[in-house]
């Protein structure tokens, strides 16, 4: 009845794309912290799996086209950033 089972997970933001993208892989080599802190959309799909067998709806979020920043940092997704030419 608190929605204390729902957890809403922003998976990025301006400043990270750790989620991996099978058309875009740039995204995450140019995008993410580190190699080690990317996630697979199988590592994405047992986590909401995990939740859903403890009772959380895991959520997931990519916004879009708000905090993009991250993305112009792969060359060929520069352009699809409203904002590219925004000083880092």
């Amino acid at each position: 009845m608190t929605k204390l089972n729902v957890f809403h997970w922003h998976i990025t933001d301006s400043e990270s794309f750790p989620m991996f993208v099978n058309d875009y892989p740039n995204i995450t080599k140019f995008g993410a912290y580190s190699e080690e802190e990317i996630y697979s959309v199988e590592d994405i799909q047992k986590l909401v799996e995990y939740g859903q067998s403890v009772g959380v709806v895991i959520i997931p979020e990519v916004d879009n086209p708000s905090h993009t920043r991250s993305w112009t940092n792969a060359p060929e997704l520069n352009e699809l950033n409203a904002c590219h030419d925004y000083p880092p």
